[in-house]
């Protein structure tokens, strides 16, 4: 009888499906794209405001895939993040009628964002896939999966 395995997602090699919710990615990975989306919004403000705010929207979707993916990187759900986006949001609807709401609301996603910049992920292969700082083929025999090569 024919064993059956269910292969872990391969997660090596970086900016493979930024959009995608599935997945794990490294810390550079994900300072990559916050600091050159930061740079850009920053620049963009700077420079010509209305295509700031556009581009802020698409870095924002953009960024929460990756945080989901940093996220399972560390074994924790992705869905941990949609509180974060709330009280920022939250707090934000209201910063007109107290300003000091809006320093929080700015604070708290960059404080999670920082912190999922500094957690290192798993080492080897976890419920979301294997390690994208580590060889896929390596990973699979140190699970016991057999050698396909």
């Amino acid at each position: 009888m024919d064993e059956f395995y269910e292969w872990p997602d391969d997660n090596t090699g970086m900016f493979r499906d930024t959009f995608s919710l599935t997945g794990r990615i490294c810390r550079l990975e994900f300072f990559i794209v916050f600091g050159v989306g930061l740079v850009i919004s920053l620049g963009l403000l700077f420079t010509i405001p209305i295509l700031a705010n556009l581009f802020d929207v698409l870095w924002g979707i953009v960024l929460l895939a990756e945080g989901v993916k940093r996220m399972h990187d560390f074994d924790v759900s992705g869905k941990w993040i949609i509180p974060v986006v709330l009280v920022s949001v939250a707090l934000s609807v209201f910063r007109e009628s107290i300003p000091w709401l809006a320093i929080i609301g700015a604070a708290v996603p960059l404080v999670f964002f920082i912190a999922l910049l500094l957690i290192p992920g798993t080492k080897g292969i976890n419920q979301y896939g294997t390690n994208p700082t580590r060889n896929y083929h390596e990973q699979t025999l140190e699970a016991g999966f057999p050698d396909i090569e």
